[in-house]
């Protein structure tokens, strides 16, 4: 009998072992083949072992079971919240109406069956994408109380950065954000662990919140998908302490990971998240976080200044919600905007992914890249000829004018939102942070055009080049 146990132990090691050595080769083959991404991480053995033991059907049977467990309970809790904010009034109604907690269950519903049915992502990620909304909705409920104490405030003439992505926006909101006389901004903690809210002035608060989630949220992933981190980094340095991009803040307000989504699942899958109206609900749900935190900290005298390429796409949304809004646009010639963000999908999501399977290949990307450049360029030249390129409510700036003199390119825009320029003061903390941190994102990952399969000729950009450029 014993000797039955040992010989069977033995052949299911030496089954994993197989599969192990196929899951590398095949992981290993498609970065040389076709991704082409340096410094490729390495998922740890948990996380291999766990693609391969659990599998597709193994993920779909976790998904069904959180789902119909916790899952279950936590939207409900969420409703009832929800019905409470209606009931007293003090919460704008479409984040709380019953058309919101219809779309909210419905959202839940589909985001289930999408993880379920995804044949491109692998079992780990299913499930890390899955459970991750029980966080979401948890503060879902507890922001919400939040906002019916903040229901006073006002939101005065925000500036929000909504350039295209890979235009240098967050060199620029990072660096403006380090004038804190003038401006207040969200860090990536904020968005990470936003309960309860720290006080944009107290640092020593915002430093041990920063280090907290360091430890217990960024650590942990980095002991099972080990060099991913340094891999983004190449693309996009990110750190809890560091001004980030707002869109994040709205994930406890939908349930779910919104920029993860969009990179995870199909295009057919993702058109949800792209409506105008979940972007008109996004905004009331940001108006409604900038609010909680101006009632903590009342401080009149100073500015949000927001950032985040896909408001782009929502110009028309994003000022309704905020009539006194201004926007700094950044421009750059997509062809050198495509192959930047195709890359840098790839270095998200390859560890997500089944090698190979449809919508992980660099031709796939490509023309989602394109898509998505389309998408964004086309909400900024409609903005453009609605609102007559409105000097007051916009500045505009040339990429190549930006990255030579990020400081130079700031005093510009001081001028035309406080008609004055930063401090001496101001300008020296500007560049000592400019000095500090722009070797942390190292240029290193190779990347054209014809790496994603695309040519000049399918970048048809004449509008906005008209334009802008």
């Amino acid at each position: 009998m014993l000797e039955t146990l040992v010989s069977a132990l033995a052949l299911l090691l030496y089954y994993l072992f197989l599969k192990l050595r196929a899951y590398d080769r095949a992981y290993l083959e498609m970065n040389k083949k076709d991704w082409k991404i340096n410094l490729l991480p390495a998922p740890s053995l948990f996380a291999r072992l766990f693609n391969i033991i659990v599998g597709n059907f193994g993920a779909s049977l976790l998904i069904t079971l959180l789902e119909m467990t916790r899952i279950k309970f936590a939207i409900k809790k969420s409703l009832k919240q929800m019905e409470e904010a209606e009931a007293r009034g003090k919460v704008p109604a479409i984040l709380c109406n019953a058309s919101a907690r219809k779309a909210l269950k419905e959202r839940f519903t589909n985001y289930a069956e999408n993880m379920r049915t995804s044949d491109a992502l692998n079992a780990y990620a299913k499930i890390f994408l899955y459970s991750g909304t029980l966080v979401f909705l948890s503060n879902h409920v507890g922001l919400l109380q939040l906002g019916m104490e903040a229901h006073d405030e006002v939101v005065h003439n925000p500036v929000f950065i909504v350039s295209m992505p890979r235009t240098a926006t967050t060199i620029l909101h990072r660096t403006m954000a380090t004038d804190t006389s003038h401006w207040r901004a969200f860090d990536l903690a904020d968005s990470m662990m936003p309960l309860p809210p720290v006080f944009r002035s107290d640092r020593a608060s915002r430093k041990k919140r920063a280090e907290n989630v360091q430890r217990t949220m960024i650590n942990p992933l980095k002991r099972i998908v080990p060099g991913w981190f340094e891999c983004l980094a190449t693309m996009d340095y990110k750190a809890p302490d560091q001004i980030d991009e707002d869109l994040g803040l709205c994930n406890p307000g939908i349930g779910i990971a919104y920029q993860d989504t969009l990179m995870h699942l199909h295009p057919e899958e993702k058109s949800s998240l792209e409506s105008v109206e979940l972007a008109t609900y996004r905004f009331a749900w940001l108006d409604m976080m900038m609010r909680i935190h101006q009632k903590l900290e009342p401080d009149n005298d100073k500015t949000w200044l927001m950032k985040d390429p896909k408001h782009s796409a929502f110009l028309p949304q994003l000022i309704q919600q905020f009539p006194g809004a201004r926007f700094i646009f950044i421009h750059r010639s997509p062809d050198d905007i495509l192959a930047s963000m195709a890359k840098l999908f790839l270095c998200f999501t390859c560890v997500s992914v089944i090698p190979g399977a449809s919508g992980t290949t660099s031709a796939e990307w490509g023309q989602y890249a394109l898509e998505r450049t389309k998408f964004y360029s086309d909400g900024i030249v409609q903005y453009s000829k609605a609102h007559h390129m409105d000097e007051n409510k916009r500045i505009d700036i040339l990429f190549s004018e930006l990255v030579p003199d990020v400081v130079g390119s700031i005093e510009r825009i001081y001028e035309r939102c406080f008609n004055q320029k930063p401090s001496e003061e101001a300008k020296a903390i500007m560049q000592s942070y400019l000095d500090q941190y722009k070797f942390e994102k190292k240029e290193n990952q190779p990347r054209s055009l014809e790496d994603f399969h695309l040519t000049e000729q399918d970048l048809s950009f004449d509008e906005y080049r008209e334009m802008f450029l």
